[in-house]
């Protein structure tokens, strides 16, 4: 509302430092470091993350960085030197929106940074004033103050290019003196998900303090319990993290009064916090369980469960904003603009993706990724000449962009240093580097590990993987309700002592296209069976289908505390259980077979492990082989691993043991097992209990004799586990499995699923183009995508649906840069895991050096350009590698105007197909290998089977 304008802008401040007590009662720094002093008021305040930000203000103010805070330049228009900028919001440091307030009332869009504006919305009626604006992605709302008796609200889903106005006959009617309150860019607000976003607008000088509701069903008013009855008090602010809302405000002329009201249900309900400390303006989320709301005249840390602190003192702050990677700042009177340091100091640390044997595509550049303290300094050398820093974020993770070595090749190596800290990153080879997923096919392994008995030829194949340029990272299963930023892993050089443990159509795939490309190989393995296509893709990546709007609205809210603390107080309490007794147990040890079959809970083993001398200061592997179901294991006390979560009791545990560890010796080795239902203990072969020194097959100590376990607690002693639904979620997998890789400049996926979305083909037909698109947007543009047709299987019941699958995967090949390699002829109808995998292997390893490699070599079999009726006949014509070949059973059908199919007999005529079948007069349609085991007979003179089809006859 226009009357705030010259209220605040006298109000000064000084930034200020303090510690704040966290109410979980651990220490946490909270200080403000200025950045930046223009003059004026600033208002509005954008972070898009900790390189880049805006600001605006009074005085035609508006200030961007793109180099954290170093340096500002005001880039409005130069005639706006008398306007007021009450809000800006941006997406990048080109891209971004500002706000005028007065009369006339108009936004203007950027795309370059400021060099050059435009008004993309005006309005020209008297007494017009824009309040404020919120975006989430592209689709925001802007709302300003009544006019004639009505609000004034826009909205726009193409980044505000252009504004729809909602009609005043639409929105509640305003209460006498109710507007809102431009005083820091943030009473209104998106929130939601995507496709069915809900807009928010905090209100007040009225009688009452009110919250507008915007949604597919209307607009509502909802009352909220915050001072008001007089024109200066009232809702200031709003944040939303899913269906849990905060709201602050009080009045702005006497600043002791402040209120904040909170909602867990989506904004149906709102309670207030007591003791809130005073007027405060913006209030922004900095993590999932903590908010940060400022004001003229001081500061509170608020946390969901009802807690604040505030801090007292004039801030002068009246707008604040967090970034994508946590960065918070705030902006106040006399154009002071600061950033918030609130992190303890963490260890640095690299993503798991960045470790000794990595391969690194060649001539190109990668962001190393880690984590550090909020606001360090990191510096990155390589051993090729190049060096590369970046600033730590307020989450404490950074990435930095490495260029990579010009020619393939190797060992390299790069290290990174944050102050006294360092890590260094060893053998380290530059080459091709694709990405393997989907599901059991692609995870199935070459030997005999885990579920897999071995596929065909499995014993020559492992005998003959000596393979050092070769290196595979096969990433840890894991199901997340949110994307997470790492990952478990490590990457392994090719040898027989591991690698039977590889994905097998990875294994074949990879060492085919390295025999033809002659350079070193690295293939990210991220797969898990038995799991659909939504899973892979990320929540915007769905935005189009609304059929899993209600999976993905189910993992952003719901339970008071979030399943991350609950996984976490699970396992404190574990630690702390004082346990029994150890005593002696046989490894591996079931527990159904060790007196252990009816106990849910946590047991604890250990294990006097020495260390040859000529051992010390070596990096080492722990090997566990499965642990069913979760478990962490500690070396001298120190955790070097574990795995804490559903989902993986029939993964092989592998942990790395850094060298400063691994001194000549003896040394205890620990490991806390917990099973929440069934089987429990650890199940694989005796020879997977071992530990080796890491690049040296031969150098390895077996683990199985000597252990010791007791029982810690029984499941009903243990806070209650959070069950995560599982891996069959909407997104769940892209969060833990596909968003801890990106984005990393893979030359492109190989991708072996859909037996777990049979029965949803025009689905599906949407669904995995979705997908590919969904990853090249976080890969790149330029990534390859090769995906394995299903092979053929017996399933009980099948009327077709194993066909139109098929059919359905083939609509990836509409997008560039794809192929398909096609099963019909390496199936099995018995088993739904065919053990013939190396031509699965090299007939994808071929699709990449045609399609994204340009090698002239055949990679596709037979695909029908044209079907047509010559009378009693069909004439199928086809675009092949080589020549058409007809073997065995036809596998073709035509129908009639009737619609049904009959046997057809197949010929070659002039390179063609012709078709008759008996009795057939006048054939109208045609398919091919149309079922679940079908018949087949088609293929290349370079043996490639062609596709299933079906066609009407022109």
């Amino acid at each position: 509302m226009p009357r705030l304008a010259l209220s605040l802008v006298c109000l000064a401040g000084a930034v200020f430092a303090a510690c704040l007590r966290a109410q979980d009662g651990a220490e946490r720094a909270g200080a403000w470091s200025p950045l930046a002093r223009h003059g004026g008021s600033l208002r509005g305040l954008a972070v898009v993350d900790a390189t880049v930000a805006w600001a605006s203000g009074d005085g035609g103010a508006i200030w961007r960085t793109t180099d954290g805070g170093a340096s500002w330049r005001n880039v409005a228009p130069r005639e706006a030197a008398a306007w007021d900028f009450r809000d800006v919001e941006a997406w990048d440091g080109n891209r971004a929106l500002a706000m005028v307030a007065g009369t006339p009332a108009r936004v203007l869009r950027t795309d370059d940074g400021g060099a050059s504006w435009r008004t993309v919305l005006a309005d020209e009626r008297k007494g017009a004033f824009f309040d404020a604006m919120a975006f989430a992605g592209d689709v925001g709302v802007l709302f300003g103050d009544p006019i004639d008796g009505a609000f004034s609200v826009w909205t726009t889903r193409d980044g505000g290019s252009t504004w729809k106005a909602v009609g005043g006959a639409d929105l509640p009617a305003p209460l006498p003196g109710e507007a809102a309150f431009a005083a820091s860019g943030s009473c209104v607000a998106v929130a939601g998900y995507p496709g069915a976003e809900t807009f928010w607008i905090a209100t007040g000088g009225g009688s009452r303090a009110r919250m507008l509701r915007g949604a597919a069903n209307g607009w509502t008013a909802i009352d909220l319990p915050l001072p008001a009855g007089a024109p200066s008090r009232g809702a200031f602010g709003q944040a939303w993290r899913g269906d849990r809302g905060i709201v602050v405000g009080g009045d702005y002329a006497d600043t002791a009064i402040g209120g904040v009201a909170f909602t867990s249900d989506g904004g149906r309900t709102w309670q207030t916090m007591p003791e809130f400390g005073g007027f405060r303006s913006a209030v922004a989320w900095v993590d999932d369980e903590h908010a940060l709301a400022v004001g003229s005249h001081g500061e509170t840390s608020l946390r969901f469960d009802r807690s604040v602190s505030t801090t007292d003192g004039a801030i002068g702050f009246h707008a604040l904003a967090v970034g994508r990677d946590g960065a918070v700042l705030a902006a106040g009177a006399d154009g002071r603009i600061s950033r918030r340091s609130s992190q303890p100091r963490r260890p640095l640390r690299l993503a798991r993706l960045f470790a000794d044997h990595m391969v690194v595509p060649a001539a190109t550049s990668v962001r190393v990724r880690g984590f550090a303290t909020a606001g360090a300094r990191v510096r990155l050398a390589a051993s090729w000449g190049v060096e590369a820093e970046a600033l730590v974020a307020n989450d404490g993770s950074f990435g930095c962009e490495l260029a990579t070595p010009r020619e393939p090749g190797g060992p390299h190596g790069f290290t990174v240093a944050c102050g006294e800290e360092q890590v260094a990153v060893r053998d380290v080879l530059a080459g091709d580097v694709w990405l393997a997923s989907g599901q059991s096919n692609m995870e199935m392994q070459l030997g005999k590990a885990g579920w897999s008995a071995g596929i065909d030829g499995h014993e020559a194949a492992i005998a003959a993987a000596n393979l050092p340029t070769l290196r595979v990272f096969t990433v840890t299963r894991r199901a997340s309700e949110q994307p997470q930023d790492d990952c478990e892993g490590v990457w392994q050089v090719c040898t027989p002592a591991v690698a039977h443990e590889f994905s097998a159509v990875g294994f074949h795939f990879a060492r085919a296209l390295q025999q033809a490309r002659q350079r070193p190989f690295g293939l990210v393995v991220s797969a898990w069976g038995g799991t659909v296509a939504e899973a892979w893709t990320s929540a915007a990546g769905l935005r189009e289908f609304p059929e899993f709007a209600g999976q993905l609205a189910a993992l952003r809210g719901g339970a008071d505390a979030p399943p991350a603390a609950l996984r976490a107080a699970f396992w404190r309490a574990v630690e702390a259980a004082p346990g029994g007794e150890f005593a002696p147990v046989a490894m591996p040890d079931v527990w159904s077979r060790s007196g252990l079959g009816g106990f849910d809970g946590a047991v604890e083993y250990r294990l006097e492990v020495t260390v040859p001398a000529a051992w010390a200061g070596s990096d080492c592997v722990l090997e566990l082989g499965p642990v069913d179901d979760m478990d962490r294991a500690t070396w001298d006390g120190e955790r070097i691993g574990g795995m804490e979560r559903d989902g993986a009791w029939a993964t092989p545990r592998a942990y790395a043991i850094p060298g400063r560890l691994v001194t000549a010796g003896d040394h205890e080795l620990r490991l806390r097992v917990a099973d929440t239902s069934g089987e429990g203990g650890l199940a694989g072969p005796a020879a997977a209990l071992r530990l080796a020194r890491r690049g040296e097959a031969t150098a390895t100590l077996s683990l199985r004799e000597g252990w010791q376990r007791r029982e810690l607690a029984s499941l009903a002693q243990l806070p209650p586990w959070p069950r995560d639904g599982g891996p069959n979620r909407a997104s769940v997998l892209w969060n833990g499995m596909i968003a801890p890789l990106q984005p990393f400049p893979f030359a492109g996926a190989i991708w072996y699923q859909g037996e777990s979305n049979r029965g949803r083909a025009d689905q599906y037909a949407r669904l995995l183009p979705a997908l590919v698109r969904d990853w090249r947007r976080g890969f790149g543009e330029q990534l390859a995508f090769h995906c394995v047709q299903i092979a053929p299987f017996g399933y009980d019941g099948d009327t077709g649906q194993t066909a139109e699958l098929r059919e359905a995967q083939a609509a990836i090949l509409a997008l560039p840069n794809t192929g398909m390699a096609i099963t019909l002829d390496v199936g099995d109808a018995a088993d739904i895991h065919p053990r013939n995998k190396l031509p699965v292997g090299e007939r994808l390893a071929a699709l990449a050096r045609s399609r994204t490699y340009g090698d002239a070599v055949p990679c596709e079999g037979p695909a029908l350009v044209a079907a047509r009726r010559e009378g009693e006949r069909a004439v199928l014509s086809f675009r092949c590698d080589g020549d058409l070949a007809l073997a065995g059973d036809s596998g073709f059908e035509l129908a009639g105007p009737d619609g049904v199919f009959r046997p057809a007999v197949a010929r070659l005529v002039d390179g063609m197909v012709e078709l008759r079948a008996a009795g057939l007069s006048a054939p109208a349609a045609v398919r091919y290998a149309w079922a679940a085991v079908p018949a087949w007979s088609l293929r290349s003179s370079h043996g490639l089977p062609a596709a299933p089809f079906r066609a009407a006859l022109r």
